[in-house]
């Protein structure tokens, strides 16, 4: 009888996981979590690869004694991916498919630098020399992993995955050499780099969905069928169309806003998967990019909806507007550190849900845990790496990315969009020129609003007045005290902005409050208004250039200062 194999223990009820169950489902998770068609089969040899070191007698045993909860021997050696990547590599020697899945299950457990910045020597060949393993060790792992194949021939398998491997290989190539120069939007390097996170990301979580789901003694999880996700794409939309039927349409502005989001609905038919939303603030870029991300999933089948933005402070806003848009609270994620669970339970839930993004089909979150996804070297992160494919990316406010990224970003969104059918939309009302760096740039997003100036003179608002040259050399409080009196006077409301907690309590000690009040100017502005506004931490400093803005419609409004914190 042969002898059986175990990779995992559940001690609630004394049941074992073999180590044949293990690796099948794990190989076959992350051919489905490889969201890259040519990667596929490459994703599947890496789950198949990854675990046949606890085949291995020494493993047997230290798992054994770990159940009978026996102490470990001094320097006892555990380890069982390196067998298998071993293994792997030694199957296509010298073959990039070799290497990229020989890396992956060597860091399955944790990602680590490809090249030491000791001696420059590569994490492969050290992890490959590191362990003194038996030739019989191999040989009985490569006869358990042909046992476990089953009906499938493993050289073969090999065969075809590094053919598709090839062919990624040519797009990658042609992406970095479009426009006829080399690095011009990114490198080859950089690419194949984010194709071996697509392999760990399927890898990782792959392995850690079956782990879970047997510890836990529940089923695998299946992530929504393409059935589920077009029913929620077009209750969304119906939902959507309706609101949008109801707005009045009778002022210049609400024209212009039902014009914009028109052609928001109408991009989302196109072929193009890179987009520029510009338009002025004010003109309901939330509704309008949403109108063309719930219809281009819905046209395209994409996988999920992501709204991206750099503040929190929108984040939930808008995470309610979608929420009210598709009519089912569980359908849309928030990700980002407001989020504040009720209980022990709840937490246990949202936890799971952030872990890989992929039980819900709209993710609310933040940039920063968008860029740690991209290029972060934690578990978590790469686990969730693979949600991003065949996906539509909302960014909101990319004026506001830090500089430092711009070029890591454009090249993630290049390979994004030309590789893992992705669509994303920049959102903005000052466009940065992402495709005009020198290299690494962004390919060169498509108008999703013809002809934008269009609308600016609808949304104006804003009438600016430079009245520094009487404040050239900064002001006092009584000469702020006397401009306010001045321009309410004039306009009747009046917006201060200080740079200092100090210069906003020394203004909301003035007189002038009381003056203000009893003069009526400023119904409904009590001490209690005075409060928010004392206390407020937009009154910032004492600023050396002051400026004065009109409102062009509605109530008139000056506002004082300028750059605040």
């Amino acid at each position: 009888m042969e002898r059986q194999y175990y990779a995992h223990y559940r001690k609630e009820n004394h049941i074992y996981q073999t180590l044949e169950e293990h690796i099948r489902n794990t190989a076959r998770l992350s051919r489905e979590y490889c969201s890259i068609d040519l990667l596929k089969k490459a994703a599947w040899l890496a789950g198949f690869y990854h675990d046949i070191g606890k085949g291995r007698n020494e493993w047997q045993e230290y798992f054994e004694r770990a159940i009978t909860e026996e102490k470990r021997k001094n320097g006892e050696k555990t380890d069982h991916s390196t067998l298998g990547g071993i293994v792997a590599g030694k199957v296509m020697p010298n073959s990039l498919l070799a290497e990229m899945i020989e890396t992956a299950i060597y860091n399955h457990h944790g990602i680590r630098d490809s090249v030491s910045v000791q001696d420059g020597v590569a994490q492969i060949w050290k992890r490959r020399n590191k362990y003194n393993l038996s030739d019989e060790s191999e040989r009985n792992a490569s006869l358990l992993l042909r046992t476990y194949a089953g009906d499938i021939c493993l050289e073969e398998y090999w065969k075809k995955a590094r053919t598709d491997l090839d062919e990624l290989g040519k797009q990658i190539f042609m992406l970095a050499k479009m426009g006829g120069k080399t690095n011009l939007y990114g490198n080859k390097q950089f690419f194949l780099g984010m194709c071996e996170r697509m392999l760990f990301s399927s890898l990782i979580d792959g392995d850690f969905r079956d782990t879970a789901d047997f510890m836990n003694n529940q089923e695998t999880f299946s992530a929504l069928n393409e059935q589920q996700l077009q029913q929620i794409w077009e209750q969304g939309i119906q939902n959507l169309e309706k609101r949008l039927e109801n707005f009045e349409n009778n002022e210049k502005i609400d024209i212009c806003r039902a014009m914009i989001s028109l052609q928001c609905k109408e991009a989302a038919v196109c072929d193009d998967k890179l987009y520029r939303l510009s338009v002025p603030t004010g003109a309901g870029k939330t509704l309008s990019s949403l109108r063309f991300a719930l219809h281009c999933a819905k046209h395209k089948k994409k996988r999920h909806i992501f709204y991206v933005a750099p503040f929190r402070s929108i984040l939930e806003q808008n995470a309610d507007v979608i929420r009210s848009v598709l009519g089912v609270d569980n359908m849309v994620l928030e990700h980002h550190s407001d989020v504040i669970c009720e209980d022990e339970t709840q937490m246990e839930h949202y936890e799971r849900l952030i872990e890989n993004w992929d039980e819900v089909p709209v993710i609310v979150t933040t940039a920063v845990q968008f860029f740690n996804t991209l290029f972060k070297d934690k578990k978590r992160n790469l686990r969730r790496f693979h949600s991003l494919s065949n996906s539509i990316i909302i960014m909101d406010e990319v004026q506001a990315f830090p500089i430092k990224v711009i070029q890591l970003f454009n090249m993630a969104a290049n390979f994004l969009t030309e590789i893992c059918d992705t669509t994303i939309v920049l959102c903005t009302a000052t466009q940065p020129l992402f495709d005009r760096v020198r290299e690494n740039r962004l390919l060169t997003p498509a108008n999703m609003i013809k002809n934008p100036g269009d609308y600016e003179e609808a949304f104006e608002r804003v009438e600016f007045h430079d009245d520094t040259e009487q404040f050239l050399n900064g002001a006092t409080g009584e000469q702020i005290t006397q401009f306010i009196l001045e321009k309410e006077v004039i306009y009747g409301q009046v917006l201060v902005v200080v740079n200092t907690k100090t210069c906003a309590e020394s203004l909301y000690q003035s007189p002038i409050w009381d003056f203000l009040e009893r003069k009526n100017k400023w119904k409904g502005v009590s001490s209690e208004y005075k409060n928010v506004c004392g206390t407020s931490q937009e009154y910032v400093a004492r600023n050396p250039r002051w400026a004065c803005r009109e409102r062009k419609y509605g109530l008139h409004q000056h506002t004082i200062g300028g750059g605040g914190s």
